[in-house]
């Protein structure tokens, strides 16, 4: 991604000091570097971001499986909490 520049590089120095043409390119060659590089700095800290994020969901999401396991244990199997009444209906079943 490269910036075109509006103002020629002659131009941009005028009135400060006389500097010759390919100084004052290189000059303008490093402000365009430090510029993409303060660009990449920025992409670098949102990509971190993210990356923390997603680790805190990640945690997240364990804990929660680690929760439903012990709820798990600690409830009782839906046949064995219900299995006198399955009895009770297999009794009337019967008399019928």
């Amino acid at each position: 991604m490269q910036i075109k520049r509006k103002i020629p590089v002659s131009a941009q120095f005028k009135g400060k000091r006389k500097v010759p043409d390919d100084i004052a390119e290189l000059i303008a060659k490093m402000c365009d570097l430090e510029m993409r590089l303060r660009g990449r700095d920025e992409k670098v800290r949102q990509q971190r971001e993210k990356h923390q994020e997603g680790q805190v969901f990640a945690q997240q999401a364990e804990d929660i499986c680690e929760q439903i396991e012990e709820l798990k244990k600690e409830s009782t199997p839906f046949p064995t909490k219900d299995e006198p009444a399955m009895k009770l209906l297999e009794v009337a079943q019967a008399y019928y």
